[in-house]
């Protein structure tokens, strides 16, 4: 009962990040395309008003969505971050260098028996810019 009840929650936070990702490529593409020039003058406007973020918000969005557009295609799924505060802490490696990134705070991790967190990927990135 615990394993299934587990199981139901974890699908909702998976939808959960999902959705994050999906939102940051959607206006990824409202940026990139220019959508929103019809009734805003700037994207800053469209995203305020119409959705209630902040330019820098709907930009770590955006960042996040790329960083995991990024790693999908060369990093295992298991080991990829798992929302969107470690998308942006692995953003602040160069593309390159970010499926090293992820090894590196999962290899970390699994030393320790857990998985890896934001401060992980953080402190990866750290030393890569050394």
């Amino acid at each position: 009962v615990i394993k299934s009840e587990l199981a139901k929650y974890e699908a909702v936070i998976e939808r959960g990040m999902m959705t994050t990702i999906e939102v940051g490529m959607a206006m990824k593409a409202i940026r990139d395309k220019k959508l929103y020039e019809g009734q805003y003058k700037t994207f800053e406007i469209y995203v305020r008003e119409r959705w209630g973020y902040t330019r820098p918000r709907a930009y770590q969005l955006i960042e996040a969505a790329e960083v995991d557009a990024n790693l999908s295609t060369i990093v295992d799924k298991s080991t990829r971050p798992q929302n969107e505060g470690q998308l942006r802490e692995v953003a602040k490696a160069p593309a390159e260098k970010q499926a090293e990134v992820v090894r590196k705070a999962a290899e970390m991790a699994a030393e320790k028996n857990r998985k890896p967190t934001a401060a992980d990927f953080k402190k990866v990135v750290k030393e890569f810019s050394l």
